[in-house]
């Protein structure tokens, strides 16, 4: 741990303070666009290049989204269906997944299927981080 980042107090002296975090790379979510969609990677899957192999195939074989059980059930979707995902600059066609691992008005996406060309819904920002975007999703 760097030395700036260590705090010495007395054991059982320490005070804690909620900090929040404020995400400039967040983009304006509304009625239109009521969630925000996350990029990333999957543990089996690190790239574009391992949807070529096989065994990681038959874990996941195409383009999806993760969404939160309560998000289903407001925009009237069900696990395993195709869904339209639309963004401010553009559209994709994906299957749900229904988790709880994604927070109610998230949903999270791996970006390494190209096929779903998922990167044409996002933005380029300029801290080179994954852009979290403002989506909708409606029944295919």
């Amino acid at each position: 741990m760097a030395p700036s980042l260590v705090i010495r107090c007395q054991a059982g002296r320490e005070r804690w303070a909620y900090v929040p975090v404020v995400f400039d790379e967040l983009e304006r979510i509304d009625r239109h666009y009521p969630l925000a969609m996350v990029t990333g990677n999957l543990m089996q899957h690190s790239g574009s290049l391992t949807v070529m192999s096989r065994s990681l195939s038959e874990v996941f074989s195409e383009a999806f989204i993760q969404v939160n059980e309560r998000d289903t059930v407001r925009f009237g979707i069900t696990d395993g269906t195709q869904v339209r995902l639309e963004s401010r600059r553009g559209q994709a066609i994906v299957k749900v997944k229904v988790t709880d691992e994604v927070i109610a008005g998230m949903i999270f996406a791996p970006g390494h299927f190209s096929n779903a060309r998922l990167n044409e819904l996002t933005y380029v920002t300029e801290t080179g981080t994954a852009p979290i975007t403002a989506v909708n999703i409606r029944s295919a």
